[in-house]
């Protein structure tokens, strides 16, 4: 069978709501339980006290500081160009460069928190369930997280509290 996984984009669907991990449901007729791990790699421990951040230069809330996480052990990975912005705002960012798409994801798997907005290593982090926090573009919110492990946020003091809460292990307001 083939499928044309680009027919969404044809199918007269609003790209700037809903949720994109889906989309292809609507134009194939096949549904997942997009709660549950799609994703599987070994994970990299070399990171396992570390966050790890990725946040590409679309859909940024402008509501939204990192500059917090300079209190924490942060390893970016992504491009230098977006590396070199966000260590504007973190002084102690480390920057991992990946060479490749499943070395992205072992350094994710591996971390002990994931933060990222809505861009592909968010969706690697969201089909492999690690703990994981998206930063929402209220512009356009296409994307969800589902299932276990996954935050998302909208303003700071939700940002900074879930990372503290989710570092610290402390879950009394958080469903885990």
């Amino acid at each position: 069978m083939h499928l044309n996984l680009s027919l969404f984009r044809e199918a007269g669907l609003e790209l700037d709501r809903g949720n994109i991990a889906r989309w292809n449901f609507y134009t194939t007729g096949i549904n997942a339980d997009l709660s549950k791990p799609w994703l599987n790699v070994n994970s990299n421990r070399e990171f396992s006290e570390s966050i790890v951040l990725a946040r590409s230069s679309r859909y940024n809330n402008p509501l939204i500081s990192y500059s917090f996480l300079s209190e924490y052990n942060v390893v970016f990975v992504g491009v230098k160009q977006e590396y070199e912005k966000m260590k504007r705002s973190i002084p102690n960012l480390v920057w991992h460069a990946v060479s490749s798409f499943l070395e992205m994801a072992e350094v994710i798997k591996g971390s002990k928190l994931f933060i990222g907005n809505q861009s592909f290593p968010f969706s690697v982090a969201e089909g492999l369930k690690v703990v994981r926090l998206l930063e929402v573009y209220h512009r356009i919110p296409n994307v969800i997280p589902e299932g276990q492990n996954g935050y998302d946020f909208c303003f700071q003091k939700h940002f900074e509290y879930l990372v503290d809460s989710l570092v610290s292990n402390d879950k009394r307001f958080v469903y885990v």
